[in-house]
């Protein structure tokens, strides 16, 4: 399967300018647009259509190893995160939604029976899709203390997703000491900007009363915000105005989409 791939394909998908700038675009002898492939959505489709004429033929999986490039902006620890890596990449095909669960859930078992065996401490948590898109993603990621992603998990319930991915339930009662306060954040429209905005506000002091035992949400009171009205609210924008709160534990990235 080719490294260099024609951008006509990723255009069709809708994905060439949609990517980012991890996409390195490059342009050949006669002006015509190729890009090193970052991942082979596009070029496995393309393959696919070629050659499969039946539903008979399904469910179909193809799966490649292959070198990729990503043009990460801070490339990190040499494996942790590098442009030019080795990936092991596998897509599907199938007659209706229910097979592709069935085969999803073959996939994440493989993996976690892979982990398993090599005696990893691993935790299999809820991603964002990111520029790979789609509905459902999981990454594999090892416990370490000199990672680079941090998870949310509950040991109680199981539950475990990726900062970015993570949701929490407005079910902890706070005690909010002098009452709550209105700050006016004009032209804020990111979580640091806000921040900025109230770094010179005196704000209550707010408790949480934790009884959920996920790791994102421990911690001792500190200056911070109480929010209302969003259940939903990634933990990843809570730790930007809280103080004196617990990381969850960092982890090294094995990630299977």
């Amino acid at each position: 399967m080719p490294t260099i791939q024609p951008a006509e394909l990723w255009r069709e998908s809708g994905r060439y300018e949609a990517y980012g700038k991890e996409m390195l675009r490059i342009t050949d002898r006669h002006d015509r647009d190729l890009l090193y492939g970052p991942t082979n959505e596009e070029m496995v489709t393309e393959i696919f259509r070629a050659y499969v004429r039946s539903y008979k033929s399904l469910p179909l999986n193809l799966y490649h190893t292959q070198w990729k490039f990503r043009d990460e902006v801070r490339p990190r620890f040499g494996l942790m995160r590098g442009r030019e890596f080795i990936m092991k990449d596998a897509y599907s095909f199938h007659v209706d939604e229910a097979d592709l669960e069935r085969e999803y859930a073959n996939m994440f078992e493989a993996y976690t029976r892979i982990f398993t065996r090599l005696g990893l401490k691993f935790r299999a948590v809820e991603a964002d899709t990111g520029s790979i898109g789609g509905n459902a993603s999981h990454e594999f990621h090892v416990l370490a203390d000199s990672g680079e992603d941090v998870i949310a998990h509950c040991d109680a319930c199981r539950y475990a997703a990726n900062v970015e991915k993570a949701e929490g339930r407005r079910s902890l009662p706070l005690d909010v000491a002098g009452g709550l306060a209105e700050v006016a954040t004009p032209g804020a429209s990111a979580i640091g900007d806000g921040a900025a905005r109230l770094a010179g506000h005196e704000l209550p002091r707010v408790r949480a009363q934790a009884g959920s035992g996920a790791s994102a949400a421990a911690g001792p009171a500190g200056p911070g915000a109480a929010f209302a009205g969003r259940s939903d609210l990634s933990r990843t924008a809570v730790a930007h105005l809280r103080q004196g709160g617990r990381r969850a534990r960092s982890s090294w990235r094995g990630s299977w989409r």
